[in-house]
């Protein structure tokens, strides 16, 4: 990639500690988008340097990235320790903005360890002091986090609410929500049931998917659409789905998602009999989860052996897997992964015909779930099963107390759902609004693009004319300059009228020469062709030999030259290019002088910075408000002439700027009107 290759071409060049570690954060920041396989190493070197030379904020992104990095990688422990270590360096130096993002970082990795309470008090954290900073994105992530821990407790209400909180605290941020939010509310239509709804929301969140190359977002919201496709029996659509995520999920380094991937495949492949490729799939996610600490995805992979065992009624091996799941999620406290592996028990005994230990589990699970207030498809699947595996055992009374807390459940999500078609309508319309919009905006750059095109091919024409043009009449110009010196040398008894158009010549074709130099100059620089020959140099002497060219000058105009020249200044770059500068400033100050007028040269180290500076000052007509805000420009025709009758090409000043500002210097002019004017060059010494 090229922004890659050169950023650390630039990283490599820079001897400046800070502007290294600035550039080392531009090739994070790319990474974490692109490739995030490769930050470890820069993130490694970038923290090392941010504590050699104290820089505290550089430091602080260094730790939360590498916190970041450590989450994606399924390595909690090491993730909470940077975080821990931004959270209090942005405390430190009071950055409050900071703190609400890595707050909300703490939070994600508590939510992804299913400690949803704790996860919970870190959203709150970050959002209020989002909402102290009047950081309303920040605020809106924090909310859209609560509603997912809420989501994932069964709270499918209260996260319902916290979506469209989130939603319009984006539209107040961003004027749109992201395809994230789009994504979080598909998710929670599909888990009531609303599948069609769910997957309306993931094709908006994909048109709506707006930064390139952005693997992090499109891969779990591809994963997702496959998940609401497989519950849809839409198997073709869900195994592309999954195709197409996961390549993207391996690319952003994103463990976590790799290994949800795999096993919703296996999911799929058991679901549609191909069970080695789903035995495949999930012996791709355990070596994905290798060397990782993630107890919850180890959870979710017994879940999924427990499904291929069950589909290949392996009743035995099955019940082996359960339990190492159950073992898990009940260590690590995970509700929905606590009932899912109680469902899936339950469902299996029911299938064997083992119907009173299918009882007591789905039982189980119903009392885990009251008790951790916990309404998820996995509460009212065990209720309709517990329905009818009494109905089977002529139960009706308890098969009728299950099926009114089927019912209940049922009824809340109808009424979820309408409110889920309601916001996916509104959503809809603002996404087709915006796609309009946007097609609107692409046409107008379309023609845009055309004319900016069209004026490129006739700049570039334009260029090489004059550059060819220049080039041709360089030769000419210089030989006619040669000739008029030669019938001068050579015949001393030219008559008066013939010596003054010999000056006239002379004068034009000299003036000519000059423009066709300063042509040639310009291209030069604007084309990046200068080839600077950078050494150490006094300073002083470049001034002195540009002083001596304009003596015969400045004695035609009666000019005085003063100087204060420091000799000792080194400086290190191009000595050509430095007297050129110099050339065209005491020429202009000759130039524009009138007659009998002095002329100020100082040379001297600015105490303030360190620099060289060099001042060039007239008593020439001064330089109006008018034609500071042109003075640089090229061809510029300024209202100040030149004092006796000398030619101007407009391109002196110009070509001193871009000269100066290639050897890393700064020029600029101080003046007033009737008083003169002082031109200002500072370049580093040595």
């Amino acid at each position: 990639m090229d922004e890659v290759i050169s950023l650390r071409e630039d990283i490599t060049r820079t001897n400046n500690p800070h502007e290294k570690l600035e550039l080392m954060f531009k090739l994070v920041q790319l990474y974490w988008r692109t490739d995030q396989q490769k930050m470890p190493d820069i993130l490694k070197e970038m923290i090392e340097l941010a504590q050699l030379h104290d820089n505290l904020e550089m430091l602080l992104q260094g730790m939360w990235y590498m916190g970041s990095w450590y989450r994606s990688v399924l390595k909690p422990e090491l993730a909470v320790t940077h975080f821990n270590e931004a959270l209090a360096i942005a405390v430190e130096i009071g950055k409050s903005d900071l703190q609400s993002r890595i707050l909300n970082s703490l939070g994600a990795v508590h939510h992804n360890a299913s400690k949803f309470s704790e996860a919970i008090s870190y959203f709150e954290q970050s959002r209020a002091l989002a909402n102290e900073c009047s950081d309303v994105e920040s605020e809106a992530i924090s909310v859209l986090n609560i509603g997912a821990c809420r989501h994932n407790l069964g709270q499918y209400s209260e996260a319902m609410q916290y979506y469209l909180e989130a939603q319009k605290l984006f539209e107040k941020s961003k004027g749109a929500a992201p395809p994230s939010v789009l994504r979080i509310m598909g998710g929670l239509a599909m888990e009531i049931g609303n599948s069609e709804t769910a997957i309306k929301y993931f094709l908006q969140a994909l048109h709506n998917l707006e930064v390139k190359e952005n693997h992090r977002e499109k891969a779990p919201l591809l994963s997702d659409m496959g998940s609401a496709y497989l519950t849809r029996g839409e198997y073709e659509k869900s195994l592309r789905s999954y195709e197409e995520a996961l390549p993207l999920s391996e690319l952003a380094g994103d463990g976590y998602q790799t290994v949800i991937l795999h096993c919703m495949m296996s999911s799929l492949f058991f679901e549609t009999g191909a069970f080695k490729k789903g035995w495949d799939a999930l012996e791709k996610a355990r070596q994905q989860l290798t060397g990782s600490q993630s107890a919850l995805l180890e959870s979710m992979i017994f879940h999924f052996e427990g499904v291929g065992y069950k589909a290949e009624k392996e009743f035995l091996k099955a019940r082996i897997s359960i339990e190492k799941c159950l073992a898990i999620a009940l260590e690590i406290g995970n509700t929905k992964m606590i009932c899912a592996a109680l469902l899936l028990k339950g469902m299996a005994l029911e299938e064997q015909s083992q119907h009173e230990e299918a009882i007591l589990t789905l039982n189980e699970l119903i009392e885990k779930a009251e008790t951790q207030h916990y309404k998820g498809e996995e509460y009212y699947k065990a209720c309709e099963a517990l329905c009818r595996i009494h109905e089977s055992l002529y139960d009706f009374q308890n098969a009728t107390i299950h099926y009114k807390k089927f019912y209940e459940i049922k009824k809340e999500q109808s009424k979820l759902q309408s409110e889920f078609t309601t916001a996916a309508m509104l959503v809809e319309f603002e996404t087709k609004k915006t796609q309009q919009q946007a097609e609107i905006y692409r046409l107008k750059n379309v023609e845009l693009a055309e004319a900016n095109e069209q004026l490129v091919v006739m700049s570039n024409e334009r260029k090489e004319f004059i550059s060819i043009a220049a080039h041709d009449l360089k030769n000419p110009l210089f030989a006619i300059k040669m000739l008029v010196d030669s019938t001068r040398s050579s015949n001393p008894h030219i008559p008066p009228h013939v010596v003054e158009a010999l000056a006239d010549i002379e004068s034009a074709s000299g003036g000519m020469l000059e423009l066709v130099q300063n042509l040639l100059d310009t291209e030069a620089i604007e084309t990046g062709k200068l080839q600077f020959n950078k050494q150490d140099f006094k300073a002083s002497e470049s001034v002195f030999t540009i002083i001596e060219r304009y003596r015969d000058a400045m004695l035609l105009k009666t000019l005085s030259i003063h100087t204060e020249i420091d000799e000792d200044i080194m400086i290190f770059n191009d000595q050509r290019y430095f007297l050129q500068v110099i050339d065209n400033l005491l020429s202009n100050a000759v130039k524009y002088s009138p007659f009998k007028k002095n002329i100020f040269v100082r040379l001297f180290k600015n105490p303030e910075n360190g620099k060289m500076r060099l001042e060039i000052q007239d008593e020439g007509p001064g330089i109006s408000a008018d034609d500071m805000t042109k003075l640089f420009g090229k061809f510029q025709r300024l209202s100040a002439r030149p004092t006796g009758n000398e030619h101007s090409t407009g391109l002196g000043l110009a070509i001193v700027k871009m000269l100066v500002e290639a050897m890393d210097g700064q020029i600029f002019c101080e003046s007033e009107i009737g008083t003169g004017s002082i031109f200002i060059v500072e370049m580093t010494a040595v």
